[in-house]
């Protein structure tokens, strides 16, 4: 795929996933993100069945090079914090992920969105159980793509950058028409996380900052300002897009985390403290907040080897997020010891320790 193209393919995207979220708000959010999940599945498993159908020896086949090769192996067992090894990775998935799941707006707007907070735990609990299988499907569909051209070599495939391997892989191997609705469930994977994105920063700034600053605002004027940030949302997000992909990666994925360390997302530190305390105040958040940034500011010239090497860290990149979460809630702590503020007013259901009977985990 030339750069040309994948240019191209960055703004259709964009702007096809800012339309319908501008004009389908978060129930056309809702129902493309389902679809797009069933297609993503189909596709899936459709490439599956056609590696195991093409390789003498099919399932056994796939599973024998692929414990020979490591790839069903969890990584080394050691606390080198150095690399990626499973306790490491461990850590850094249960930050990522309990902060994705319960501070992050994206999913948010996906509670408040169901019926009743009944159906909101039921389909966290759905999503819970279904997670690692789905995640486990996917890792399984790389080895067997590996797998095939490990016993078919390519020297094609052998120059190709990693995150192409799959999109040559359908549209080479796959019957006629059906490739091209599988790249269309791969793309569709990165369309769930933009609608959710965009619709989720038109609501926050229309809730959070609208109606606190412009209380009394007709409704119509709100819808108009929310479609309006939505636009420039997916202008934005365009532009973002069109910058990563110029820049070098591993992977998308390796490219994925790296940004997110380094811009160290510690949503979840503010929330886990609102929730499980009450003694910790806005001052004492935002003592941790400054913590945060400078610990930011610091991990950028670690990485990019600003500073002399006495100054430079050897903790793996993936570790800075956990660490920029840890330092802003030690920091947030100690300020509340040592700077308590008064019991705000207001705590009813806001905290574990406030919370009605009937909110409470059944």
């Amino acid at each position: 795929m030339s750069g040309i193209d994948e240019k191209w393919i960055i703004i259709a995207c964009g702007i096809l996933v800012g339309l319908y979220t501008v004009f389908g708000g978060i129930e056309a959010v809702i129902w493309t993100d389902v679809v797009q999940t069933i297609i993503l599945m189909a596709g899936g498993l459709l490439l599956i069945g056609i590696v195991i159908c093409s390789l003498p020896g099919g399932v056994s086949r796939v599973i024998g090079e692929g414990i020979s090769a490591g790839k069903f192996s969890l990584g080394p067992m050691e606390w080198k914090f150095g690399e990626r090894t499973f306790p490491v990775m461990v850590l850094i998935g249960l930050t990522s992920f309990v902060g994705e799941y319960a501070s992050n707006q994206n999913v948010i707007q996906r509670y408040i969105a169901a019926k009743s907070l009944h159906e909101a735990r039921k389909a966290t609990v759905l999503c819970a159980c279904c997670s690692v299988p789905t995640w486990t499907f996917f890792f399984f569909l790389g080895t067997c793509i590996f797998v095939y051209y490990k016993v078919f070599p390519s020297e094609i495939v052998a120059s190709m950058p990693v995150d192409e391997i799959l999109p040559h892989f359908v549209l080479t191997k796959t019957p006629p028409g059906v490739g091209g609705v599988i790249i269309a469930a791969c793309l569709a994977a990165g369309m769930s996380s933009l609608d959710s994105s965009i619709n989720s920063i038109a609501t926050v700034f229309t809730v959070d900052f609208v109606r606190k600053y412009r209380p009394g605002m007709s409704d119509r004027r709100e819808l108009f300002l929310a479609k309006m940030i939505s636009g420039f949302c997916m202008v934005m997000m365009i532009a973002g897009a069109l910058g990563i992909s110029m820049l070098s990666r591993e992977s998308v994925f390796d490219l994925s985390m790296i940004l997110g360390a380094l811009l160290c997302s510690a949503s979840l530190t503010p929330f886990l403290l609102g929730f499980f305390t009450t003694r910790v105040g806005n001052r004492a958040i935002l003592a941790g907040m400054v913590v945060a940034i400078i610990f930011s500011i610091y991990n950028l010239c670690n990485y990019f080897r600003i500073f002399p090497d006495p100054f430079l860290w050897k903790i793996h990149i993936y570790m800075a997020g956990l660490l920029c979460n840890l330092l802003m809630l030690v920091t947030a702590l100690i300020y509340s010891i040592f700077s308590p503020e008064k019991k705000q007013d207001g705590l009813m259901d806001l905290t574990v320790w406030t919370m009605k009977s009937h909110l409470k985990p059944e």
